[in-house]
């Protein structure tokens, strides 16, 4: 269905630029018409769903010896809701001309996970992981293959989770070195103020070193923001996963035979932050975005089978609400008639039908709405 902006505009207005899991959406549909519009429905579409692309590769040998990957891109979705409402309907074949506001409001489910974007390349496919939430509404022409529509992405968080509080973690053992050399044993103890931030909060934590015991020196402590992404398609047989360093702070080290205990522990502030606006912690059925915070201590010499002191904790970040709502581009003498609010119920009996997504929004000719 193409869009047909010769009978006037239309716009999506919601009462505040981002929403939490469970809270109650406020907005208007504003339509401004220069002349009647052939159709009785004004229709609000409300939809929300996880997306992935992800692929997957094989190798094989050829009767030359010869080895080839294949390789296999697997795409997928999960919708939480999608339906359709009659915001306002009339008896006739028309909407007569003039300027008209439809409030409306819909409640979001508690569970739903944040709005996310992550892409990525790989073996020359653009591969994503997606979770979105958009609202659709216009008017259908009666007789073309046309329609007044808008589109508005609303942005929703996942519901905020209080810290539990100060978490302390300790590590203390006997390590061996290249050859199985033993290289003493090793305390460090780290105490986390929060496991819950928003981006640009600071992390405080405060780091306790032993190494009177140890026989090689702490070249430095280093505290480490990691990013961790699972990606899967609904059955579970193809995923993806992903760990990245999101930002990293170092501290002195400590020398042989010292320590940096109780007064003399070492705090630490590491800003809060994600790679992108829209990657902050994700707990989707196909989209998993999780954060740890892990501080590991730097050796002075090579480990055999074993792994650097080290203490973490998993973390969950949100979303700060900075985002900007664009300005409708309303004229100035802007004076519509407020109809009744209409009140959206997440019912079976408004689910969109197969038939409704594809005369609305599948058709072979569409432009206009894509999702």
């Amino acid at each position: 269905m193409s869009l047909d902006r010769s009978y006037g505009n239309i716009y999506i207005q919601t009462t505040r630029s981002t929403y939490t899991a469970g809270d109650q959406v406020d907005g208007f549909v504003h339509l401004n018409l220069s002349r009647d519009f052939p159709s009785n429905v004004l229709h609000l579409i409300v939809h929300g769903e996880e997306d992935v692309k992800l692929v997957t590769t094989t190798t094989r040998t050829d009767s030359e010896n010869r080895t080839h990957t294949d390789v296999y891109v697997h795409t997928d979705k999960n919708e939480f809701f999608s339906h359709t409402f009659p915001l306002y309907s009339n008896g006739g074949n028309y909407f007569l001309r003039g300027q008209y506001s439809f409030p409306f409001s819909f409640k979001l489910l508690d569970t739903l996970p944040g709005t996310f974007k992550k892409t990525w390349r790989e073996h020359d496919e653009d591969c994503h992981g997606e979770v979105y939430y958009k609202l659709w509404a216009g008017l259908k022409h009666s007789k073309k293959n046309s329609g007044l529509f808008d589109e508005f992405e609303l942005r929703v968080d996942q519901q905020f989770q209080e810290s539990m509080g100060n978490q302390t973690r300790s590590f203390n053992k006997k390590l061996q070195g290249y050859c199985y050399q033993d290289i003493g044993e090793f305390g460090l103890q780290c105490t986390f103020q929060s496991d819950s931030y928003r981006v640009n909060d600071v992390a405080n934590m405060l780091i306790s070193v032993d190494n009177t015991q140890a026989k090689v020196a702490v070249k430095s402590v280093e505290c480490i923001l990691w990013q961790d992404t699972y990606v899967k398609t609904s059955c579970g047989r193809h995923s993806k996963s992903m760990a990245h360093v999101v930002s990293q702070f170092s501290l002195p080290g400590v020398p042989t035979g010292q320590a940096r205990t109780g007064d003399s522990a070492m705090p630490l502030r590491l800003p809060i932050r994600t790679t992108s606006d829209l990657e902050a912690t994700c707990s989707g059925t196909m989209i998993q975005n999780s954060f740890r915070l892990e501080v590991r201590e730097e050796l002075d010499a090579c480990l055999c089978c074993e792994s650097s002191p080290n203490n973490q904790i998993s973390i969950k970040i949100y979303n700060k609400d900075n985002f900007v709502m664009p300005m409708m581009p309303l004229q100035q003498d802007w004076q519509p008639q407020v109809m009744m609010p209409y009140v959206c119920t997440m019912t079976s009996e408004y689910r969109m039908s197969r038939d409704f997504k594809n005369d609305l929004v599948m058709n072979t000719n569409a432009q206009y709405p894509m999702y």
